[in-house]
């Protein structure tokens, strides 16, 4: 599995946030899972998004405590929230696949990257498909 670079996790979460929806909060969880650094949360992370993000060590325990079934993607009762799925690096293009859960309609979006010649991450498009309701 493909880890996630703590600058192209953060280049997603701020789009997200600034063009997208600002209300969804991102499932921290999965973040956490798909790092290519969890050491970096939150210190790698611009200072504005380390409130969003939280400390590591009660990140780390709030995901080993919650019951596998928190997890599972449709279930009603949970907050609208957008989860990080997977992500695809090939040389300098990524691509950071997200799912976003509201009440029992799911869609995909996915981020899609270039490094820059500073190795930063520069997102170029976000492709939002599958509206689907749940049931």
């Amino acid at each position: 599995m493909r880890r996630l670079p703590t600058q192209l996790a953060a280049t997603v979460i701020q789009a997200r946030r600034e063009w997208i929806d600002r209300s969804i909060s991102f499932d921290r969880c999965s973040l956490l899972k798909l790092m290519a650094s969890p050491e970096d949360i939150p210190t790698g992370f611009p200072p504005g998004l380390h409130s969003l993000v939280g400390r590591r060590d009660s990140l780390e325990l709030s995901c080993r405590a919650r019951p596998a079934v928190a997890q599972e993607p449709g279930l009603g009762g949970f907050p609208p929230r957008f989860t990080f799925d997977s992500v695809a690096i090939i040389d300098s293009l990524a691509v950071v696949y997200t799912t976003v859960f509201r009440g029992e309609n799911i869609h995909r979006e996915d981020f899609n990257a270039t490094r820059q010649h500073d190795g930063n991450w520069g997102l170029r498009s976000v492709l939002i498909h599958g509206m689907v309701r749940i049931h």
